[in-house]
């Protein structure tokens, strides 16, 4: 009798183990109102794309461009028009480059219009997320959420990646994003993106975003985007970007990139004819 009292209490004790444990893998792994945080998410942010602006559009320079052309004409050049397009489409205009007489001077200026252009295109793919569109919209239906302590973390494909990219994203609890980290079938690297925001006393508005390029468990680079904006009419409309690039291969060189904005028009007469990038 004494052996069963024994067994009966050791068995219990497990019990009470087990039961704890679960409750506190229960907490961890709480489910949470989908609805609820998704709408959190989805009215929290400002986004153009959501407001009832329909386009707008800027003169663009960078610090770089002006460095290149500055022997060669007095003025300051804006060598593309950046236009975007409601629901969240961008394009390029190469706007006029001065008339120069030396063949390889109009070259290099050349060069460097097209230099700015790729460099743009490249910090717009955070911008079109963060700030002109839904953070929400590359998300497919067979989403994976969970809530981690008070940690949101939502998964899922990137199924128009032709790399074959994951991507989970992390938010507190009250749908403020995190991290956003991106993972490649194809090989072992892997891209961190923080993006940043301040209150503009109705919405989160996004004022950069730090990117950091993992391979094989190394630092390979990272970048960080400060996004100025100006208040035009009633909408946020970027004013400067300001980059700071730095690589593994030029650990002790930090690029410094700053786009300047110019000539920002709203809500022009504008039709597009074809809507591809």
């Amino acid at each position: 009798m004494i052996l069963s009292n024994w067994k009966s209490k050791r068995a219990m004790d497990k019990l009470i183990s087990i039961s704890i444990i679960l409750l506190f893998v229960s907490h961890l792994f709480a489910q949470i109102e989908e609805q609820d945080f998704f709408e959190r998410v989805n009215k929290n942010y400002y986004a153009l794309e959501l407001t009832d602006l329909q386009n707008f559009s800027s003169w663009i320079t960078s610090n770089v461009f002006a460095e290149t052309v500055k022997h060669m004409h007095e003025e300051e050049i804006f060598p593309l028009e950046f236009i975007w397009v409601k629901p969240n489409d961008t394009y390029f205009i190469r706007r006029p480059l001065p008339a120069l007489q030396d063949s390889l001077e109009k070259v290099g200026v050349r060069k460097a219009q097209e230099n700015l252009q790729t460099e743009f295109k490249a910090i717009l793919m955070e911008w079109s997320r963060f700030y002109s569109g839904r953070i929400l919209a590359a998300m497919p239906a067979d989403y994976k959420l969970e809530s981690k302590a008070d940690t949101v973390i939502l998964n899922f494909v990137n199924y128009n990646d032709p790399r074959q990219s994951s991507s989970q994203m992390y938010f507190n609890q009250n749908g403020l994003i995190l991290q956003v980290s991106i993972f490649y079938q194809d090989s072992s690297e892997k891209t961190h993106i923080c993006p940043e925001f301040k209150y503009s006393g109705e919405f989160w508005l996004c004022t950069g975003w730090r990117v950091q390029t993992e391979k094989e468990g190394k630092v390979e680079s990272g970048y960080h985007v400060k996004v100025i904006s100006s208040r035009i009419a009633r909408y946020w409309l970027p004013s400067q970007f300001q980059m700071t690039l730095q690589t593994e291969d030029v650990r002790d060189n930090i690029f410094i990139r700053v786009y300047n904005f110019r000539n920002t028009l709203i809500n022009r007469d504008i039709q597009i004819l074809n809507r591809g990038n």
